[in-house]
């Protein structure tokens, strides 16, 4: 085998350019690998986002990457769909697709069976508990070349649930610029649009079922009356947030919960709070944790996937070890009765994203896989 010749060419796929973890990945995939080795081209099945929720957007144009949508707008366009990513990647001819998301990953599946020398990688994100989802993507990880799963738990599900083969499956944890998150102190009356004095106790996330938000609203009533000092602070939107809404109200706690909607601020809200909450019924590596974490802000956490790996020693004290409602809220006010360990783990989830989840690991990591594949790859 010899080495491929660069630069390799990439498309990097997704279902849409929002916000998320996934997303976030690409982008800093797509602008930083180094240029010589790599030439990045982005492809969205959705339409690009508008102001203001295209900040990832900006920054894939100001790095000069080539961004196009096939701008599909609904399942129902799925035959549109599979034919544009197959005409798109047919007429760039690319060395690697690199998808994101369960409607990429199963595009490009159908893509790589019409163009059989492409190196297909899928990225394993949520342990998604639909049985429906796991048949789709079994079908489809037949015709995947590789997969990269973003914790060891998202590893060992797809390997059980979507019968992928070990040695098919690699894992690449996220990571971010921990300096984005330092020093973004703000005032917690001018973010939250009030003269409220009280503390935040912290969730972002979409208001979706996966994110336990209703769950969450349920034990809240109790959580709050036992820490008078502390509002409940919501960011994101979502299909729930009128039911989370009303929750709130029959829970007699409306004034005490605000819901602030998408936000771009995300690095001020979190060193305006005191403790992340973190109630999902999956995940695969919650970014927001990576997010509070380099934000020095200590969490209280279900134990759901991937959340163990991120936090490693620092575990114990941020999972709640009963997952039960009960159970969660003496763990969330056990934390909140100790003021000095709140602020020493904080300092420690910081120290650990530096040690262990930093951008720069990341991109080492996805840049020798690529290569390895291609010069693995039949024909090279």
């Amino acid at each position: 085998m010899t080495d491929h010749p660069s630069p390799i060419r990439i498309c990097f796929a997704t279902t849409e350019l929002a916000t998320g973890g996934a997303e976030k990945c690409l982008v800093n995939l797509a602008s930083r690998l180094p240029r010589e080795h790599f030439s990045a081209h982005v492809l969205s099945l959705a339409p690009l986002p508008r102001s203001p929720k295209d900040q990832l957007l900006k920054r894939l144009q100001a790095a000069g990457i080539p961004v196009e949508t096939l701008n599909i707008t609904s399942t129902r366009q799925f035959l549109a769909a599979n034919k544009g990513l197959h005409d798109y990647l047919a007429k760039n001819r690319f060395d690697l697709l690199q998808t994101f998301l369960y409607h990429c990953n199963v595009l490009g599946s159908l893509a790589k069976k019409r163009l059989p020398e492409l190196v297909h990688i899928s990225g394993i994100r949520v342990a998604d508990p639909s049985r429906w989802r796991q048949f789709v993507e079994r079908r489809a990880a037949r015709r995947w070349t590789h997969t990269v799963c973003v914790s060891q738990d998202v590893a060992t599900f797809a390997q059980q649930r979507l019968r992928l083969a070990a040695e098919n499956t690699t894992v690449i944890p996220n990571g971010l610029d921990a300096e984005d998150y330092a020093n973004k102190r703000s005032d917690r009356r001018t973010l939250l649009g009030t003269t409220s004095e009280r503390r935040w106790l912290l969730t972002i996330g979409r208001l979706e079922n996966q994110k336990g938000l209703d769950w969450l609203m349920k034990l809240a009533p109790k959580l709050l009356s036992k820490s008078p000092h502390h509002d409940l602070v919501l960011v994101g939107d979502g299909s729930q947030r009128s039911a989370l809404e009303r929750l709130a109200h029959a829970g007699g706690i409306a004034h005490r919960v605000h819901f602030l909607g998408w936000r771009p601020d995300i690095p001020e809200l979190l060193h305006a709070a005191d403790l992340l909450l973190l109630p999902s019924r999956w995940e695969g590596m919650p970014n927001v944790l990576l997010e509070a974490m380099a934000s020095s802000l200590p969490v209280a956490a279900l134990p759901v996937h991937g959340v163990e790996q991120i936090l490693g020693e620092l575990a114990e004290q941020q999972i709640a070890q009963d997952s039960s409602p009960a159970g969660f809220t003496n763990h969330v006010l056990q934390l909140l009765s100790s003021p000095a360990t709140l602020v020493a783990l904080g300092r420690q989830n910081r120290d650990r994203i530096l040690a262990e989840f930093t951008t720069e690991q990341m991109l080492e990591r996805y840049a020798s896989l690529y290569r390895q594949l291609l010069t693995a790859a039949p024909g090279v």
